[in-house]
């Protein structure tokens, strides 16, 4: 599955590093920045470095998904508060 419109892939390329004998690029930068006994400038770099690819920018989610996302709570909740309601429930 390709990364979300606008967020740039996640790195795959493994490193041998000091937080473990393989991780990939994120899993290097995310261990240097909670590691404690770095300095606190480094550990604000890989922060920086890692946030698009652990955090979605706020209104990255494109049209389809979000209809999608509306769709299915549309669905989950139908009926809610009908007479409707026990019958769907029963057929769930």
């Amino acid at each position: 599955m390709g990364a979300a419109a606008g967020r740039p892939p996640k790195p795959r390329e493994f490193i041998r590093g000091p937080y473990g004998e393989f991780q990939t690029l994120l899993e290097y930068m995310l261990a240097v920045m909670r590691d404690e006994t770095v300095d606190a400038w480094r550990r604000d770099r890989m922060a920086m470095a890692a946030a698009p690819y652990v955090h979605p920018k706020a209104g990255e989610i494109g049209k389809k998904e979000a209809a999608k996302k509306a769709a299915k709570k549309a669905a989950e909740t139908a009926g809610t508060g009908t007479e409707w309601a026990g019958i769907l429930q029963a057929v769930n």
